[in-house]
């Protein structure tokens, strides 16, 4: 995280954290998401989150359709 955005994404995460959007997990956990703070046109910060690697451990149930 660039140092100039430390102080903007912690308030944001803890802003999200109270309003029911994200919870803090203090111990380890099987996977994680890299997260990256971008700065909206209006000045404030949306935390964007890349899912790839929760995608590759999620379990799709496979339905065959019929030909």
């Amino acid at each position: 995280v660039p140092l100039p955005l430390v102080t903007r994404e912690c308030d944001e995460l803890t802003r999200m954290e109270q309003a029911g959007v994200i919870r803090k997990i203090t111990e380890p956990t099987e996977w994680c998401a890299p997260i990256v703070p971008m700065v909206k046109s209006n000045n404030a910060i949306r935390i964007c989150v890349d899912l790839k690697r929760l995608n590759k451990s999620v379990l799709r149930e496979r339905y065959i359709l019929p030909t």
